[in-house]
């Protein structure tokens, strides 16, 4: 006489053998929620945004004024990072598209045609630097040696973007003898400046001025640029008008104005991809086997003298803490520091090569990324192959580990997968129950908000945006099969009951009662305000009938789909009852003899608790 319970259901170990599984682990569990031990669903995904473009690879929702939100998309790998700086109207962010550095707003993303791709419109991240010298000339009035001073001039630009004024670097000097005392130095011509996807609106003039230990250059004087060309028939910022369209310096040196500080402000490099934010303003990237950073608080500028290296070709970058992570194609390094200038770096002992960039996720535990032997994290104190417990080697290589897509939601690892013509979704917890799960969704990319921390995926198979676990009305059909039960001996379980809430099976009806009752609401509104604006126009109905920007007819929620449970046995890899099951009575299975078993639960409602026995005197003392 045998009986089998099975209890605090467990996830997936696809390392080991179905009949060597522990009795709570499952050879399926696609769809489930098991931190409680029960069988429980994920809840449904509601549809959030249609792609405009074939082929989009990246999505990220901008952020707007009012809480608003409007979806990006690009059919290319593209990185996408916040503003660091004190932003509170504008809602910049900026982005590698293809190795290619822009930034755009809120306003600069909606600018264009209704119905094309966001972002619409964009500036090149950084300011260039002007690509000539100034050309000058000095008016002498006393030639003496005592009245002699070499002078050196650099220009740079000044974009506009939105509120904020962002300098390039400077010119090349020009090296002029002048007077001291008397005489001046005329400028009669400024290159003009680049315009598509620029948008230059000033230019400053420096003189180098000698101090006790360094040479500084401080300003002249600001000009107003229109589309790349200095304006003449404009005073300068200090009041100073243009001479035959020329522009005279004659201050003294105590009347000259700041410091240049964007001396060593470049563009970022080309090929500049991998954006990510870091704490203190500063935001890395890299090219090749370089490691790139902003100037602080300063997104278009990128000075090489921050720029560091590593022994193999950059794959993609995380970022935990203060640390910086560089996932390569040979040994991770970490890189960490406060300010880009005093940047610490280390070469770990682990050779585990990333294989794939847009695996790459992190949180405040660490990062984590693919290498060709599973799942690595690296985090303080911690670096292993976070998944070797759950898959051997060739077992991970069989989901493509290259192409797969990952995103950190709510402590767990989310992880896109193709396997042959089939695509789904793994997900990994971190330091919980279940370890391993899959559920049916086909990623091309993720994305989690930083406001609320939704998850959304794009799909593969139909190019809409979904909103993942989100759904307040249906759940995901959830799959679970036990481990694979071996006896000594031939038997006959004759007898079964399931332990569940079938009580939630009345939840659907009750939710469509509701929607039901919406719906013969909206058709009663429909014809009391028949050939009259349903949404609230004005002088259509009298004050006070509805709410402004608001309508008399309520949303409609989707229809709940019937919640089931439904149990399949098996025995000697046949299937040899299936049933639905509405209650916690015990019932009956036909007569079958074999030596392994197994069960495998279908459906929405929760599950706490199975048992089979080979009489019902053995299930009823359970």
């Amino acid at each position: 006489m045998t009986t089998l319970s099975l209890s605090n259901f467990n996830g997936l170990v696809p390392r080991t053998g179905a009949a060597n599984l522990d009795a709570v682990n499952a050879q399926v569990a696609v769809n489930t929620r098991l931190q409680s031990g029960e069988i429980k669903s994920w809840k449904g995904k509601t549809e959030e945004y249609q792609t405009i473009q074939e082929g989009v690879q990246t999505i990220f929702k901008i952020e707007g004024p009012s809480g608003e939100g409007a979806w990006a998309e690009w059919t290319c790998d593209t990185d996408v990072v916040f503003s660091p700086m004190a932003d509170l109207k504008e809602h910049r962010f900026y982005y590698s598209e293809a190795g290619v550095c822009k930034k755009s707003n809120w306003t600069m993303a909606h600018d264009g045609l209704d119905g094309t791709p966001i972002p619409r419109n964009w500036l090149y991240l950084g300011v260039p630097r002007p690509n000539k010298a100034p050309h000058a000339t000095a008016t002498r009035t006393d030639t003496s040696p005592e009245n002699t001073e070499e002078r050196a001039y650099v220009y740079t630009y000044v974009s506009t973007f939105g509120d904020v004024k962002e300098e390039s670097a400077p010119s090349d000097a020009c090296n002029v003898t002048a007077d001291i005392v008397g005489g001046k130095v005329v400028f009669d011509e400024f290159p003009v400046a680049p315009t598509e996807h620029y948008n230059i609106t000033a230019l400053r003039l420096y003189r180098a001025v000698i101090g006790s230990s360094e040479i500084s250059y401080m300003l002249v004087d600001e000009f107003t640029v229109v589309k790349g060309e200095v304006v003449t028939s404009k005073r300068s910022l200090n009041g100073v008008r243009f001479e035959d369209g020329k522009y005279p310096d004659t201050r003294k040196t105590e009347q000259l104005g700041i410091v240049l500080e964007s001396m060593y402000y470049e563009e970022p490099p080309e090929g500049l991809r991998g954006l990510v934010n870091m704490p203190n303003g500063m935001i890395a990237g890299f090219v090749g086997n370089q490691v790139w950073f902003c100037e602080p608080y300063l997104p278009h500028a990128w000075p090489s003298t921050y720029m560091l290296t590593t022994d193999s070709q950059i794959v993609g970058l995380g970022v935990y803490g203060n640390t910086l992570v560089v996932c390569t194609e040979r040994q991770p390094f970490t890189i960490a520091g406060t300010h880009p200038s005093a940047m610490t770096q280390e070469k770990l002992p682990m050779l585990q090569p990333c294989i794939n960039k847009r695996s790459i996720a992190y949180d405040q535990y660490g990062v984590l990324y693919a290498s060709s032997n599973g799942l690595v994290v690296i985090a303080g104190g911690q670096m292993d192959v976070f998944s070797r417990p759950l898959f051997t080697r060739e077992g991970w290589l069989e989901y493509n580990p290259v192409v797969m897509v990952g995103s950190m939601y709510n402590n767990n690892y989310l992880c896109g997968y193709q396997q042959g013509n089939t695509a789904g979704m793994f997900v990994f917890a971190r330091g919980d129950t279940p370890a391993l799960i899959k559920v049916e969704f086909d990623p091309v990319c993720l994305f989690v908000e930083r406001v609320t921390g939704y998850v959304y995926g794009l799909s593969h198979s139909d190019g809409i945006v979904y909103r993942l676990d989100s759904s307040s009305t249906n759940l995901m059909g959830y799959t679970w099969k036990s481990k694979l039960f071996v006896y000594p001996r031939s038997l006959s379980f004759s007898c079964a009951k399931v332990d569940a809430e079938f009580d939630d099976k009345e939840t659907a009806l009750m939710l469509n009662k509701e929607r039901q009752k919406i719906i013969d609401h909206n058709l009663e509104q429909a014809q009391k305000y028949k050939d009259q604006c349903f949404l609230g126009c004005l002088n259509d109905v009298p004050v006070d009938t509805w709410t402004v920007n608001g309508g008399v007819l309520l949303d409609v929620p989707e229809e709940a789909q019937l919640r089931y449970v439904q149990v399949t046995f098996y025995s000697d890899d046949k299937v040899i009852y299936t049933k639905d099951v509405s209650d916690c009575v015990a019932f009956r299975l036909p007569p079958y003899n074999g030596y392994r078993w197994e069960v495998r639960f279908a459906g929405h409602v929760p599950i706490r608790a199975f048992q089979m026995a080979t009489s019902m005197v053995e299930l009823m003392g359970q």
